[in-house]
C-alpha cells in the first residue's frame, strides 16, 4: 500500500516521513479497533522491527517514540497473541540496555504481552523478560517503579500458582 511505499522510499533526511507513517498507522489502528487492527500487522510489524533495530538506532532515533506508540496500540488492540507480535519483544530489552528513558511504555508493553500471551509468551520469551526485569528492578525512580509493578502484577495474575 501507499504507506509501505512511503516508508521504503523515505531515506536519510526523510526520516520525518517515516515517523509520520508510524503515527498514521497508530491512528488507523485506534480508529478501526480490535478486530480490524490485526490487518495492519503485516505492514506495521516489519516497520516497527526496523524502527526499533538497535543496529540502526542512529538513523531511527527520531522514530522511537512513535514506534513505541504504534507497538503499544497494536498490542493492546490485538484480540489474540501471535508469534509475529511476540517476535518484537526482544526489542524492548535492547532499548532498556541503552537507557531507561522509555521505561513507562516498555513496562506497559511487557504487561500487555504477559496478559495477552500468557504461557505461550512466557515459554518463548522468558529469557528476554528476565533480562528486562533485571535492567529495571531497583534502577528506576519511584514513578518508574510503579510501572515495573504493573509487570510483576501481570505475572501474578497470569500465573497465580
Amino acid at each position: 500500500g501507499p504507506l509501505a511505499q512511503i516508508w521504503s522510499e523515505a531515506v536519510d533526511q526523510n526520516t520525518l516521513l517515516k515517523r509520520d507513517v508510524l503515527s498514521i498507522l497508530s491512528c488507523i489502528a485506534q480508529a478501526v479497533g480490535s478486530e480490524l487492527s490485526v490487518h495492519l500487522h503485516p505492514i506495521a510489524l516489519p516497520m516497527l522491527d526496523v524502527a526499533l533495530d538497535p543496529g540502526q538506532r542512529e538513523d531511527n532515533l527520531f522514530l522511537i517514540e512513535d514506534a513505541l506508540g504504534l507497538w503499544l496500540a497494536l498490542l493492546r488492540l490485538s484480540p489474540t497473541y501471535s508469534e509475529t507480535l511476540g517476535a518484537l519483544f526482544p526489542r524492548s530489552q535492547a532499548l532498556l540496555e541503552e537507557d531507561l528513558e522509555h521505561v513507562k511504555v516498555l513496562m506497559m508493553l511487557t504487561q500487555t504481552y504477559i496478559l495477552l500471551g500468557g504461557p505461550a509468551f512466557l515459554n518463548a520469551y522468558s529469557a528476554p523478560l528476565q533480562a528486562v526485569l533485571v535492567l529495571v528492578v531497583g534502577k528506576v525512580h519511584p514513578r518508574g517503579a510503579a510501572y515495573v509493578m504493573l509487570v510483576l502484577e501481570a505475572l501474578m495474575i497470569a500465573f497465580p500458582a
